[in-house]
C-alpha cells in the first residue's frame, strides 16, 4: 500500500522495514487513515520482542521508533501514532497473505477510529 502524506508517497512495507530494523521489534504492521490537515496520516502497530522491556513510560518507546523510521526514510516522515501491542490480528484460515493482510488492516483501521474491533469468525464448511 502507498501512504500520501504532504504530498509525500510512502510505502507501508518501507515503513514497515524501517521498524523492523530496530532492535526491540518483532512485528510491525502499518496502515494509512484519512485526515483532513495531510491527506493521509500513518498509524503503526509494533510487537516487542521477547527480551525487550517496555521502558516505564511507553512514549520513551515510541520516540525511539519514530526517530529510526526517520533515520532510515527520512526526516519528513511522521508517524502519527505507535501502538505497542501484544500481537497483530491473524485470521484463523490459510487463506493466503493478501486477505489476511486485509482483515489485519481493516481491523487496525476499527482500532485507530475507537471502533470495537473484533476478530474474523471462521464459519463452518467456509473454504
Amino acid at each position: 500500500d502507498v501512504i500520501i502524506v504532504s504530498g509525500h508517497r510512502l510505502s507501508t512495507a518501507e515503513i514497515e522495514s524501517a521498524l523492523i530494523m530496530h532492535k526491540g521489534v518483532a512485528e510491525t504492521a502499518v496502515i494509512g487513515t484519512a485526515d483532513e490537515l495531510t491527506g493521509q496520516a500513518v498509524y503503526a502497530f509494533v510487537t516487542l520482542k521477547p527480551c525487550v522491556l517496555l521502558v516505564p513510560r511507553s512514549a520513551a518507546r515510541a520516540k525511539e521508533f519514530v526517530l529510526q523510521v526517520r533515520k532510515v526514510i527520512g526526516p519528513f516522515t511522521a508517524l502519527n501514532k505507535i501502538y505497542i501491542v501484544s500481537g497483530l490480528p491473524r485470521t484463523r484460515s490459510a487463506k493466503g497473505r493478501l486477505l489476511e493482510t486485509q482483515i489485519m488492516r481493516r481491523i487496525m483501521r476499527k482500532i485507530v477510529a475507537g471502533e470495537p474491533a473484533r476478530r474474523p469468525q471462521h464459519r463452518r464448511g467456509a473454504s
